[in-house]
Order: structure tokens, then C-alpha cells, then sequence
């Protein structure tokens, strides 16, 4: 069976005084939910490469801030885990679009 992969340009960055998203790199990708989720992993890494510094959380602080937000409740890895994500989330911007050939993606 062959795939007919187009090629996609993937933007991922920090939001606000990071600057937003910005293009990344080019990739082959079967579809657009492909390219989407290549862009999201790029997104994800930066936001692990600024962990510990600027007010971005790591998984271990975010665990910290649920138990100093709710010292009685029981918080389990799960509840750590979706913070986690959220706050990740939160602080990030992806996307992905199809390539074009007219235009300058500042490689």
C-alpha cells in the first residue's frame, strides 16, 4: 500500500513575551491531523526546553502547585499529569500548514 505524504511547514513556540509560534521545519505527513500532531510534539519540546526558568512549570512544580492548592485533597499522578498538560498547553502555539511554494519560511 502507498501513501501519497505532502509536505507540511510545522510552527510551534512559547506564547506571550516568547513571542508566539514560529516556523520550524518541513515535514511529510499523510494528512493534516499528521502535520498537526508533528507540530504539536515540536511545540511540547520547547516548552521542556524552558522548564525551571520564566514562570514555566515543570511536571514535579506542578505537582507543588496542586498540593499547595488543595492541601487536603488526595493528588494523584492523574491529577498531576492533566495539570501538567494543561499548563503546557497553556503556554504554547502550533500549527501546521500545507507547504507553499511562494513563500519564505525564513529556513
Amino acid at each position: 500500500m502507498t501513501y501519497n505524504k505532502k509536505t507540511y511547514a510545522l510552527y510551534a513556540g512559547m506564547t506571550g513575551s516568547f513571542g508566539g509560534a514560529t516556523f520550524q521545519t518541513f515535514a511529510e505527513c499523510e494528512d493534516d491531523d499528521e502535520a498537526e500532531r508533528e507540530a504539536y510534539a515540536l511545540a511540547m519540546e520547547i516548552y521542556e526546553s524552558y522548564e525551571g526558568m520564566y514562570g514555566i512549570m515543570s511536571w514535579e512544580e506542578c505537582r507543588e502547585d496542586l498540593i499547595d492548592s488543595f492541601p487536603d485533597d488526595n493528588i494523584t499522578d492523574a491529577d498531576v499529569n492533566a495539570h501538567y498538560q494543561e499548563e503546557k498547553e497553556s503556554w504554547t502555539e502550533w500549527w501546521a500548514e500545507p507547504f507553499d511554494p511562494n513563500k519564505d519560511y525564513d529556513c
